[in-house]
C-alpha cells in the first residue's frame, strides 16, 4: 500500500477558488515527498470559471523557493480560453526565460521548469476560443 503522504493529488471544479493563498498552503504542506498535482476540470454548462492567473504564477514562485524535497508538481487545466492561457504562458516565459520550455504534446500545451531532481509544470489540455 502506498504511503498517503508520498503524493497529493486533488481535482477541482473550474468554479473552485484557487487562490495564491491556497497554492501557498498546498505547496508548503509538510510530508509530501513526491508529487503535488492539481487538476482543474472544465466548466459545466452555466458554471462560472474563476480566474487562475495569480494562483498559477504563485505555483511557480513557490517552486523557485522550494527546498527540493518535492520531486514533481503540476497544475493541469482540462480546458481554458486560448487568449487567457496564452497570456499566462507568456507571463511564465518572461519570468523564467531560457530556464523553461513550452511544448505541445497530444494536443495539450505545457510549460515546464525543471531542476536535476524535480520539476514544475503547467498544462492546458484543451484551448478554446470563447469570443
Amino acid at each position: 500500500m502506498q504511503n498517503p503522504k508520498k503524493k497529493i493529488r486533488i481535482s477541482l471544479n473550474s468554479s473552485s477558488e484557487v487562490t495564491p493563498k491556497f497554492i501557498k498552503e498546498f505547496c508548503s504542506s509538510q510530508g509530501i515527498l513526491e508529487d503535488r498535482l492539481i487538476f482543474v476540470k472544465k466548466a459545466e454548462r452555466n458554471e462560472r470559471e474563476t480566474p487562475l492567473r495569480a494562483a498559477i504564477l504563485q505555483f511557480f514562485i513557490d517552486y523557485q523557493k522550494d527546498d527540493g524535497t518535492s520531486r514533481r508538481r503540476a497544475i493541469i487545466i482540462e480546458e481554458m480560453d486560448k487568449v487567457i492561457a496564452d497570456s499566462i504562458f507568456e507571463d511564465l516565459q518572461r519570468l523564467y526565460g531560457d530556464e523553461a520550455i513550452v511544448f505541445y504534446q497530444n494536443g495539450a500545451k505545457a510549460f515546464y521548469l525543471g531542476r536535476p531532481a524535480s520539476c514544475c509544470q503547467f498544462e492546458v489540455r484543451t484551448l478554446v476560443n470563447n469570443q
